[in-house]
């Protein structure tokens, strides 16, 4: 992998925290690293800001040492890169993507961060498209929206979505395939003693490039998402400033009115903005706290409840059933018991045989059916 030229090894800076390496093997490590722990959600909450601003800086710091040393050119081909230096391709996906995860105090903030993440991303995918690394259905999708054809009718969309699901389900397989391939080529090398560098060395750029398509499928994910997001921002400054306040008073109008016992409390204030003629309107409307109650009566105990209820009517029930007393057995049933020894059982069992003996003695076999005739 290449290092700087200029050999300096003085810190770059992160804002905070321990600083960042100076190499681009250590700048690509570090941002790999921060950027998964961000993806995955595995940074508590009061430290993804500081996380990500350190994020945010290692990527930028990649991004410019990569166009400082010339790593790529745009008239090469995917096969005149270099294995090493393919993970540097990702760079501009994860600093759009991480755009998208940044705070932000305000529409206006968040609309300059969506304008970068759909500049970076757009030059991904761009760059994917250029190599031939997006599959034939990934790039026509891209070239529809290069072109700004806008979006295609939602069934067309919903297949679109499936088929790229599928692809990477199968990418993703693949991908464990090499790890398990590499793991087995390693051990043979070990027991060998070599000769098996040129497959491993071809399994390792296969796991790269297929990186690289992975991420090429969640950019065109979020590109369209990106100019939803755009056009719901524009058409809030239009209505007159749709910032915090206003998405605040959306969610509150939106949440359930926990604590209006029996139809009390004054309610909602919900304001309605309007544009006619180019003014704006305001319309306040004072909703009822029992305009939110549920239409069916509310569970009567938790789950817990149900279940530890349920638990101990088994229990006692097992144990009525286990005290009841026993019916008197024929001496049949005792042989098959095992209890033909018991002499209190066999005196119930003798009297209930001559019982039996004396039932069917008084209703001998079609006593009830004379001649085939039922009356």
């Amino acid at each position: 992998m290449t290092t700087f030229k200029d050999g300096s090894d003085k810190a770059i800076s992160s804002g905070g925290g321990a600083s960042l390496p100076t190499t681009l093997t250590g700048l690509l490590a570090e941002s790999q690293s921060v950027f998964a722990q961000l993806s995955d959600g595995t940074v508590e909450q009061d430290r993804r800001e500081a996380v990500s601003a350190r994020c945010d800086t290692a990527l930028r710091a990649l991004q410019m040492q990569i166009s400082r040393e010339g790593i790529f050119s745009p008239n090469e081909t995917l096969e005149d890169i270099e294995t090493d230096d393919l993970p540097l391709l990702a760079t501009e996906y994860m600093l759009g993507s991480l755009q998208l995860k940044l705070p932000f105090t305000g529409p206006e903030a968040r609309r300059r961060a969506l304008e970068r993440a759909d500049s970076l991303l757009s030059h991904y995918l761009a760059a994917c498209a250029r190599l031939s690394i997006l599959a034939d259905a990934d790039l026509k999708t891209w070239r529809r929206i290069e072109a700004g054809d806008g979006a295609p009718p939602p069934q067309q969309s919903r297949e679109e979505k499936i088929a790229r699901f599928r692809r990477a389900q199968e990418a993703q397989r693949r991908r464990a395939e090499i790890v398990r391939e590499l793991a087995a080529a390693a051990a043979a090398e070990d027991t060998a003693g070599g000769g098996s560098g040129g497959a491993a060395a071809a399994l390792g750029r296969e796991a790269h490039v297929l990186a690289l398509e992975a991420y090429a499928r969640e950019a065109l994910d979020e590109v369209p998402s990106i100019e939803k997001e755009r056009e719901i921002l524009a058409q809030m400054a239009a209505l007159g400033g749709g910032g915090s306040q206003q998405r605040s008073a959306m969610a509150d109008a939106r949440a359930p009115q926990r604590g209006a016992e029996g139809g009390g409390g004054r309610g909602l204030e919900v304001t309605h903005v309007s544009k006619v003629n180019g003014q704006l309107q305001m319309q306040k409307e004072l909703v009822r706290a029992r305009v939110f109650q549920p239409t069916i009566a509310p569970p009567t105990m938790s789950l817990e409840e149900y279940a530890d209820r349920e638990v101990a009517e088994a229990m006692e029930r097992a144990e009525r059933e286990k005290n009841a007393p026993q019916p008197d057995r024929r001496f049949e049933q005792l042989v098959a018991d095992g209890e033909d020894d018991n002499v209190e059982l066999l005196d119930k069992a003798t009297i209930k045989d001559r019982e039996w003996d004396a039932w069917k003695e008084d209703h001998p076999k079609g006593y009830g059916n004379k001649a085939n005739k039922r009356f």
